[in-house]
């Protein structure tokens, strides 16, 4: 794999820096994430390690090199570093974020929980040139990694900076470019299980993919559903975004574009969403419509 991403069409190579960008993937102190639903996604514990239901599993196996393990363990002291501020200058659904300084934050879940798998997925991932923010040390429900500057790509296609087709020509390409990395486990690759236009930030280095809670080792073809199908409960207006139904166009250029087979797993997707406790029941209950939406494309 290559470290050189190629150009974003439409996005100029060095955009300029919003003053109140927060770090991976949080929103700044005091304004809501774009939907409340599409930024966080992932299930209320943010854990994939169980199997879908083809019996294709999931899983969240340590890094076979020790390279992973190596940066959850490596500058463990970073963790005892003061805030620059006791208050979050970021904040998601389920994390706060807080200056560190030097080009640095800690990212803190609000419950108690265990950030090394996520920081190895990220390590692993990023040892292999994928676009990730560098994870510095990990414990309990702190993690310290680098800031990064940039609108997410939901933030630039709502300002017109970012077209809905070329949106999901980065998505297609960062699924394809995440499903060349082979899984640590030995079989299949890595998924994020994720990855939407809110996840993914638009720095100076290129796009960037954020929030790995639920990554592991998978079957591609999963997290290829599971994208579409997030685009498409969007598109269907079950989860309210600003992207609304334009979001269907995003959706049905990505599914022309998307690695593997959008469809084959579907319904293992809508499975794994469903049981996803940050859905209410009544997005739960038009899981089966925003599949049907996927499934149709643009007819």
């Amino acid at each position: 794999m290559t470290d050189q991403w190629p150009p974003i069409p439409g996005i100029p190579a060095h955009a300029e820096r919003p003053s109140d960008t927060a770090t991976p993937g949080e929103h700044p102190r005091g304004t809501a994430a774009s939907d409340g639903h599409l930024r966080d996604a992932g299930a209320d514990d943010g854990r994939t390690g169980d199997a879908a239901a083809s019996g294709e599993r999931v899983s969240d196996a340590a890094a076979s090199d020790g390279s992973a393990r190596d940066v959850v363990a490596g500058g463990a002291e970073l963790l005892d570093v003061d805030p620059v501020s006791a208050e979050p200058f970021a904040a998601g659904r389920e994390a706060d974020v807080f200056l560190l300084g030097d080009g640095r934050v800690l990212r803190r879940y609000r419950y108690a929980t265990d950030t090394a798998g996520e920081a190895a997925v990220m390590a692993y991932v990023g040892g292999q040139g994928y676009p990730v923010p560098v994870v510095y040390a990990a414990r309990g429900s702190d993690m310290v990694m680098e800031r990064l500057h940039g609108p997410t790509m939901a933030q630039a296609a709502m300002t017109g900076r970012l077209s809905m087709a070329d949106g999901a020509v980065v998505l297609a390409e960062l699924l394809r470019r995440l499903h060349e990395v082979p899984a640590r486990s030995g079989a299949g690759t890595i998924v994020h299980l994720d990855l939407h236009p809110e996840n993914v930030l638009l720095t100076e280095r290129g796009p960037m993919v954020i929030d790995w809670r639920n990554a592991g080792d998978g079957p591609g073809d999963l997290d290829t559903a599971f994208t579409a199908l997030i685009l498409a409960q969007v598109a269907i207006g079950s989860i309210e975004h600003p992207l609304g139904v334009d979001a269907g166009v995003m959706l049905d250029r990505f599914l022309e574009l998307a690695p593997g087979d959008p469809v084959r797993l579907l319904d293992e997707a809508v499975a794994l969403r469903s049981r996803q406790l940050t859905l209410s029941a009544e997005e739960v209950g038009m899981l089966g419509t925003a599949a049907a939406r996927v499934r149709n494309g643009g007819r």
